[in-house]
């Protein structure tokens, strides 16, 4: 009898410290990660910015996310999406943006490396009333521990999404990026 109820006294103080194991162990994976912005994206339609966030993981600062933060024009958060860049990228691409069942804005890549980063294009809905498309050529870069957008060999940072408008229609699509230079 003795040796059972030092059992049960022992058991749940063993259950206890694997219990404290566990949740310090999930708290430190959670906390092994890091958000950085990378990109702001704007657009003539309405007063909405979206940010394109890299989750880096803590240690080794590889990309383990992609995530798509939409801010509301006082900045407080309306939308918050994650992507796993290796399933989304190569697969037809990264949905930024759908909108009546059309993809407006993806993001591509034929060798993106969660260590490196790679080429990547904006691929764009031009004129949804033509069905045309439209693509942008940039590059992700790892710099030491940090990471840039890049285009031409000049970072980025800041895009905005100009409308295309037909006459009785409205807006069709998306008819140019312009960007910003990082620090602008």
């Amino acid at each position: 009898m003795r040796r059972l109820l030092q059992r049960m006294w022992v058991e749940p103080t063993m259950l206890f410290s694997m219990l404290a194991l566990l949740t310090t162990l999930f708290l430190a994976e959670n906390a092994l990660s890091k958000e950085v912005a990378i990109l702001e994206m704007t657009n003539d339609e309405d007063s909405e910015i979206a940010q394109l966030v890299l989750d880096l993981d803590d240690t080794t600062k590889d990309i383990q996310n992609f995530i798509k933060i939409t801010l509301k024009k006082d900045r407080s958060v309306k939308a918050r999406v994650s992507y796993d860049p290796y399933k989304s990228l190569e697969a037809g691409g990264l949905v930024l943006e759908k909108r009546k069942g059309r993809v407006i804005i993806a993001l591509k890549s034929d060798n993106y490396s969660n260590h490196n980063g790679g080429d990547i294009v904006l691929d764009t809905l031009y004129d949804g009333v033509k069905d045309k498309r439209k693509s942008y050529q940039y590059q992700l870069g790892r710099l030491g521990d940090g990471w840039e957008v890049q285009t031409d060999g000049v970072a980025i940072y800041k895009m905005h999404m100009k409308s295309k408008k037909r006459f009785l229609i409205g807006t069709v699509g998306i008819k140019d990026i312009i960007t910003a230079p990082k620090g602008e």
